[in-house]
């Protein structure tokens, strides 16, 4: 007997252009920039318990990002989570730019058919690092609407510690 068989959690074909990037395929998908609670991740996030997240595997989708000179791009993505209906597609457009020290974000999109608006930001405040996310979903059905958010921060007190911290609600 011979058998052979492997994972494939990433292969994409891509096209770069001069202000533009283009892929279909599976591939990796992160928005927002906080690290165990992740608002603004809805395409593919990690389990809050998933402690190594250098590594993402990818979902099946197809992304352009658009670049804005150095410090500005917009990503529009759509993702297939579960079947290729639009019920039942993540279509995503997030927005960030730089300003003076801040990074700030504002994202627009459906998840299995409900609005979803969200914002984000990261900087420093002094010695500390700071991040910020949250969102709006508008479900499609009657129910209503819900916010989550997330409030990070990090500070290194001596050079060998690092402490970091995030609050959610929802």
């Amino acid at each position: 007997d011979l058998g052979v068989s492997g994972r494939v959690d990433r292969c994409v074909l891509s096209v770069g252009l001069e202000k533009a990037a283009l892929a279909v395929g599976r591939q990796p998908l992160t928005l927002g920039r906080s690290l165990l609670f992740t608002p603004l991740d809805l395409v593919n996030p990690f389990h809050p318990a998933t402690v190594d997240q250098e590594y993402k595997p990818g979902v099946d989708a197809a992304r352009v990002d658009v670049f804005a000179g150095m410090a500005s791009q917009l990503t529009l993505a759509a993702a297939y989570a579960g079947d290729w209906a639009p019920e039942e597609m993540i279509v995503v457009g997030y927005g960030q730019t730089t300003l003076g020290l801040w990074d700030v974000g504002v994202l627009a999109g459906s998840v299995y058919s409900d609005g979803v608006f969200g914002v984000s930001g990261s900087g420093s405040v002094g010695a500390v690092g700071v991040r910020a996310e949250g969102t709006l979903t508008v479900p499609k059905d009657d129910a209503d609407p819900f916010v989550r958010t997330v409030l990070g921060a990090d500070w290194m007190p001596i050079s060998d510690l690092m402490v970091s911290g995030e609050f959610y609600f929802q």
